[in-house]
C-alpha cells in the first residue's frame, strides 16, 4: 500500500456503474487518499460526476483517465478497487484486479457474488452502504496483514478459477466432447 493510497474505479461511465457511489466514498475519506477512474467518459454521467465532485467540495486528486490499454499497467497503480455497479452479469474488472492481487470492495449484487467470497478474497457491500466501504478501506490500509491476506487470496482465486489458460482448457474439453459424440 502506498503512502497515499489510490482507490480505483473501472468501468465506462454509465448509470448502472454507480460512479456517484465512488465519488461519495472518496468525499468521506481523509485527504491522504487519491482516486482514479478508468473507463470511457460517457455523457451525461461524466458531467454529473464532475458536478458531484464540486458539490461535495472534494479537494483531493481524482483522475479520469478514460479508456486505457493495457489496463494492467494502470490497475497496478491502484491499492483498492471499488466496484459499486448494479446488474453486472460478470465483473471482468474485478477478476482483472484480483489477478494483480488488488483487494476489491464490490456491491453485493449480481455477478459480483459469483466472483468474491466475502471477507476471504474481497468484500461484498450492501447497496447504499457508503460507511461500510469507508470502514473497509480504512481497515485494509491500516492492517497490512489483512491487506496481504485478501490480496493473496484474491490472486489465487482469480488464477485458479478465471485464468485464460483455464478457460482455454475448458473450451478444448468442451469441443473434444462434442467432436467425439
Amino acid at each position: 500500500i502506498s503512502k497515499t493510497p489510490k482507490i480505483g474505479f473501472v468501468g465506462n461511465l454509465i448509470k448502472r456503474k454507480n460512479i456517484n457511489v465512488f465519488i461519495q466514498i472518496l468525499s468521506k475519506l481523509s485527504d491522504n487518499f487519491s482516486g482514479v477512474v478508468l473507463g470511457e467518459k460517457r455523457e451525461p454521467e461524466y458531467t454529473m460526476a464532475r458536478k458531484l465532485i464540486s458539490k461535495l467540495e472534494i479537494q483531493r486528486e481524482i483522475d479520469f483517465l478514460g479508456i486505457v490499454f493495457p489496463i494492467e499497467e494502470y490497475l497496478n497503480e491502484i491499492d483498492i478497487l471499488i466496484a459499486p455497479a448494479k446488474d453486472e452479469a460478470f465483473g471482468r474488472n474485478l477478476v482483472e484486479a484480483m489477478m494483480l492481487g488488488i483487494p476489491v470492495l464490490a456491491l453485493d449484487f449480481g455477478g459480483h457474488k459469483e466472483i468474491i467470497e466475502n471477507g476471504v478474497d474481497g468484500f461484498l457491500i450492501k447497496e447504499n452502504n457508503i460507511d461500510d466501504y469507508i470502514m473497509l478501506i480504512n481497515l485494509l490500509t491500516t492492517d497490512k496483514e489483512l491487506y496481504n491476506q485478501i490480496s493473496r487470496n484474491a490472486y489465487l482465486k482469480a488464477k485458479s478459477k478465471f485464468s485464460v489458460d483455464l478457460h482455454i482448457k475448458k473450451m478444448v474439453k468442451f469441443y473434444n466432447e462434442i467432436l467425439t459424440k
